[in-house]
């Protein structure tokens, strides 16, 4: 039986804390909306013209449209591997404390899945602020996501891929060229995009992500109607999907206001708990791997979570891994988890050409 078919429809009658309350479409920020330079779709190929005049960050190629690509040579950790697993390291809600990570196991890629910042961080900062070029130029950067970006060009990997989250609201109405080039220009940044990596020439991974929440009046809000058109325009040829927010009921129990909520699904008593999942990103999560292209599923957003699971509702020919990057356990922890590793056996991806 699909999973959904055992949610209760009375969990869309909890009451939810503040943050986490749905907006009403009128308080939509106007930030989720595609900036008219970033509407066009790219084809998924650069032309040399495209090459000379797109973005240079650590020798790879970065195209500003829809699809970016980068260009690999040597990924020694895969290539000595006798089984040929490339890994990924991935962590999510730094939360200002990157720089307590001590420990940074080893890796071909590395993914943050957003949350680099604090909201205290962003006090002058509106949840509706219009995309303009006069904001961007009066734009000010908290100081943990300067911080963050010098960090990022420290770390040992060869590709390295960010997404912002629902406590990064400063970013709300600036547009993601502005956030490549000027802000997080050590990684390739990703807001409704997706990267192709080419290696020795040849399609190796695609992965694509979105930053998009249901917070309420927070970094990338969206109400539950419109962010469910967002998980269908992931393409249907993502290797590897990276979101802010987690699938429902996948590590996503977290604060509830109730002291005893039966859940369906779980088929037990939530104590002051409840999924911060989203129902309709988990059957797009399952439909992707069914097709036979997801391999995995980053997220993170929910602290009282960090680690590794499979799908098991899930027909497809390869197993679908969910991982949940979370690195403290409340905003306040200095202490930082270890970053999970997810490894991803090339020979089973399909041949793309």
């Amino acid at each position: 039986m699909p999973f959904w078919n055992v949610i209760s429809s009375s969990s869309s009658k909890k009451k939810k804390r503040k943050e986490e309350e749905e907006p009403t479409e009128e308080k939509l920020p106007t930030g989720c909306l595609h900036h008219k330079n970033h509407e066009k779709t790219a084809t998924g190929a650069i032309t040399s013209d495209e090459r000379m005049n797109s973005e240079t960050n650590n020798h790879h190629h970065i195209n500003n449209e829809k699809i970016k690509i980068i260009e690999i040579e040597h990924l020694p950790l895969m290539e000595n591997d006798p089984k040929h697993l490339l890994k990924i390291v991935h962590m999510s809600d730094s939360h200002r404390f990157h720089e307590n990570l001590k420990n940074f196991p080893e890796g071909d890629v590395f993914i943050h899945s957003g949350d680099i910042s604090h909201k205290s961080e962003w006090k002058d900062c509106e949840n509706d602020q219009i995309q303009t070029k006069e904001l961007e130029s009066n734009f000010k950067c908290a100081p943990s996501v300067i911080s963050f970006n010098k960090w990022l060009d420290k770390l040992p990997y060869k590709v390295k891929i960010v997404i912002l989250g629902n406590h990064d609201i400063g970013f709300n109405g600036i547009s993601p060229n502005f956030i490549q080039q000027k802000i997080l220009p050590n990684a390739i940044y990703l807001q409704d995009q997706a990267v192709i990596i080419k290696y020795k020439g040849k399609h190796l991974l695609k992965i694509y992500g979105t930053p998009w929440t249901t917070s309420r009046n927070m970094g990338f809000s969206m109400s539950h109607s419109l962010i469910d058109q967002k998980w269908k325009e992931i393409p249907e040829d993502v290797d590897i999907l990276v979101t802010h927010l987690p699938p429902f009921g996948v590590m996503d129990l977290a604060g509830g206001s109730e002291p005893q909520q039966y859940c369906d699904y779980c088929k037990k008593n939530h104590k002051y708990r409840r999924h911060w999942g989203n129902v309709a990103l988990r059957k797009r999560a399952i439909q992707l791997n069914e097709k036979g292209k997801l391999k995995a599923h980053l997220f993170g957003h929910v602290h009282e979570f960090h680690g590794l699971e499979i799908e098991r509702h899930s027909k497809g020919k390869v197993p679908l891994i969910y991982s949940n990057g979370a690195s403290v356990t409340n905003h306040n922890d200095t202490d930082v988890k270890s970053p999970n590793v997810i490894e991803i056996d090339m020979d089973e991806i399909p041949d793309k050409k």
